[in-house]
C-alpha cells in the first residue's frame, strides 16, 4: 500500500472523528437550573464537574445527554468537562466555565445614622434640673410632669376665659404640689410658654387657643418625664 493510501486511511480513521464542542462560558444565577448545550459526533455525551459545589443533574433523567443541567448554591466560577465516543473510541474532553451569580458586588458600607439631636428645650430643662440642689427634685419633677400632662382638664374649663386665668390656675396647682421648689426648671418652662403661646394675659380662651394650650401643656409634660 502506498504512503498516500496509508495517510488517507489514517486521517479517515474513527479515532479522529470523535469530537465534542462546548461554549467557552455560560452564566446563571445561584440556585438556578443552568443549561449547557454540547455539539458532539457521538450519540451520547458524558459530563463531569471538576469544581466542587457544581451539581450536575443526572443525564439519564434527561431526554438528551447532549444538554447538561447544573446548579450551584454559591456564586463562583466552576469548571465542567464533557466527552463523547463513537465506535468505541472516546473523544478528547472539552471544558466549559460555568459562572454562577456573576461578580459579587463590592459591599457598600452603611451610611452612619447621626444621633437624633437633643431638643433644646429638653437640654435646658436638664441643665436647670442638674443645677437644682433640692433633695426632693426627682419626686418634684415627676409631680410637675403630672400637672402638665393633666392640664387639659384645666384648659377645657369654661370658667377659665382668658390666658391669664389659665396661668393662675396652673400656678396654684403646681404650688400646691411642690411649693416653690424647682425654680430653675419652672423658669425654663415659663420661657418656653412665652415662646409658644400669646404673651397677652387677656387673650381670650377661644377654641384655637384652648387647642394650642392643651397641646403645649401635654408636650411639656411628656418632655419633663425625660428629665433625670
Amino acid at each position: 500500500m502506498s504512503r498516500w493510501a496509508l495517510l488517507i486511511l489514517f486521517f479517515a480513521s474513527p479515532c479522529w472523528a470523535q469530537e465534542v464542542k462546548l461554549p467557552a462560558e455560560v452564566a446563571g444565577d445561584v440556585g438556578q437550573f443552568i443549561r449547557i448545550p454540547a455539539s458532539a459526533d457521538g450519540p451520547q455525551v458524558r459530563w463531569y464537574a471538576i469544581s466542587p459545589g457544581l451539581n450536575v443533574f443526572p443525564v439519564e433523567l434527561l431526554k438528551d445527554s447532549k444538554t447538561c443541567v447544573v446548579t450551584a448554591a454559591q456564586p463562583g466560577r466552576y469548571r465542567l468537562i464533557a466527552w463523547t465516543a463513537k465506535s468505541n473510541v472516546p473523544s478528547l474532553a472539552a471544558e466549559v466555565v460555568v459562572v454562577v451569580g456573576g461578580v459579587p458586588p463590592t459591599p457598600v458600607p452603611p451610611t452612619p445614622v447621626p444621633p437624633d439631636p437633643v431638643d433644646p428645650f429638653l437640654a435646658s430643662l436638664r441643665s436647670a434640673f442638674a443645677a437644682d440642689g433640692s433633695a426632693t427634685r426627682v419626686d418634684d419633677v415627676k409631680q410637675l410632669a403630672a400637672v402638665y400632662r393633666q392640664a387639659q382638664a384645666v384648659v377645657d374649663r369654661q370658667d377659665v376665659t382668658n390666658l391669664g386665668q389659665l396661668q393662675s390656675v396652673m400656678r396654684q396647682a403646681i404650688t400646691t404640689l411642690i411649693g416653690d421648689r424647682l425654680g430653675g426648671v419652672r423658669q425654663v418652662i415659663g420661657a418656653e410658654l412665652r415662646r409658644t403661646l400669646p404673651t397677652d394675659a387677656l387673650a381670650p380662651m377661644d377654641a384655637a387657643l384652648r387647642l394650642k394650650a392643651g397641646a403645649e401643656f401635654t408636650r411639656i409634660g411628656r418632655i419633663l418625664e425625660q428629665v433625670k
